[in-house]
């Protein structure tokens, strides 16, 4: 693998990459101009009481597990 010396990067950076961001910039330009803020997501409150339940019933059910394990090997 060859490594371009420093005025084939020197040319890339000065004229194709400056390009290409001019062009990524007028694509973006109506949103970046955009005023209002985006869209939020929300988590709904009830979902985390669950997740959290759902947690909880996993946990218990891992140790009661481990534990009837142990208890089968003296």
């Amino acid at each position: 693998m060859q490594v371009p010396d420093a005025d084939v990067r020197r040319a890339y950076l000065k004229h194709m990459c400056v390009s290409r961001l001019h062009l990524l910039l007028e694509k973006g330009k109506k949103t970046l101009l955009r005023a209002d803020p985006p869209p939020q997501t929300t988590i709904t409150i009830v979902g985390i009481p669950a997740a959290l339940g759902l947690l909880g019933a996993v946990i218990t059910a891992a140790v009661l597990w481990r534990r009837k394990c142990s208890a089968s090997f003296p």
